[in-house]
């Protein structure tokens, strides 16, 4: 949740900073790519904590099987500890990518913007 959090307010910074340079020159489509770019990046961002939510019940429910059919606890926790591992690293790189997509999205916007300044 804390990089949910430090994701969230670093796209805000940006949009803060594309809008508060460029807000005279803004028109309605240029504000609503904004909310597009916002949208996005939430809906990348909770795709991925899902998925990441889903590996670590699928872990679980795994576990339980492996319990059931007697394979030790010590390999079983190997397990599910690689498999919340991989899913952890997978919701980071997730959320880097939406990052980055958002970023590169605002940045062709604050050009569009800087282009019409001139």
């Amino acid at each position: 949740m804390k990089v949910q959090l430090i994701a969230m307010v670093a796209v805000a910074a940006l949009v803060a900073s594309v809008v508060l340079t460029g807000d005279a020159f803004a028109q309605k489509s240029q504000k609503n790519d904004l909310k597009t770019i916002s949208d996005n990046y939430k809906k990348a961002v909770q795709k991925a904590q899902a998925d990441f939510q889903a590996a670590v019940k699928k872990a679980n429910a795994d576990a339980k099987t492996a319990i059931g059919k007697g394979i030790p606890i010590n390999e079983i926790n190997e397990n599910s500890k690689n498999a919340i591992q991989k899913a952890r690293m997978d919701l980071k790189a997730a959320i880097a990518k939406a990052q980055e997509d958002a970023k590169a999205s605002l940045m062709k916007v604050k050009a569009a913007i800087e282009a019409r300044a001139k």
